[in-house]
């Protein structure tokens, strides 16, 4: 049987966070305590964890990995592989492939090969319109058969009766709206407002202002 103690090390998740010791076996985290005794397990491989965290793996929830089409940049396989070296083992790659990921071909191309490769757990993003133009919008319904993550990465949905429909889809089907809003400040308030008219759940991606903070806070 495998059995891992990792000792004297700072441990942090989301209820707690004190040093103290951490014993794996065959795989699994058994028992977390101040201080665990090494001289009652038999087969131990000891690590010292001193000036070192213990934490949970993490989540990227706006990945790029290209693939299919782009993969000269990156692909499915390096990065993962990057991901897991960092400490992230779920990644949610971004639909800007080449064809985008707006339809169930291109969806079942990634998630299968994500499954042979067997490293990171995959949650690819679906496109909110087709060929992330921001004119058409896709067969949402359909798509949310593989997906709860919806998002036109980094083009942002101008046309508001997209953004309307789509969050409240995201209410009526339960999936996430991925938003990249420019001009920032100006978009972020408009789909706060949109939100509290038509409710859904929405993920706004990336800010840089404060003011917008301040709108998202309020």
């Amino acid at each position: 049987m495998s059995k891992l103690l990792i000792k004297n090390v700072k441990i942090i998740d989301s209820s707690m966070n004190f040093k103290g010791d951490l014993l794996i076996e065959n795989g699994k985290i058994s028992k977390i305590d101040s201080n665990i005794n090494p001289t009652d397990i038999e087969g131990l491989k000891i690590i010292d964890g001193k000036n070192k965290i213990l934490m949970p793996a993490f989540i990227d929830l706006h990945t790029h990995l290209r693939d299919p089409g782009l993969t000269h940049k990156e692909d499915l396989e390096t990065g993962q592989k990057a991901a897991l070296k960092g400490g992230f083992t779920v990644l949610c790659p971004m639909a800007n492939t080449k064809p985008v990921c707006d339809n169930e071909q291109v969806m079942e191309y990634v998630l299968s090969k994500a499954k042979k490769l067997d490293l990171c757990d995959i949650k690819q993003v679906c496109a909110i319109t087709e060929n992330l133009e921001g004119e058409e919008i896709i067969d949402i319904e359909k798509m949310r058969t593989y997906t709860e993550l919806f998002s036109d990465d980094g083009y942002t949905l101008h046309n508001e009766k997209i953004m309307r429909d789509a969050l409240s889809l995201s209410k009526k089907l339960d999936f996430k709206v991925l938003t990249h809003c420019q001009p920032e400040f100006e978009i972020v308030k408009r789909d706060l407002n949109m939100l509290k008219e038509v409710g859904g759940n929405l993920h706004i991606c990336h800010i840089s202002l404060k003011d917008t903070l301040d709108e998202i806070k309020k």
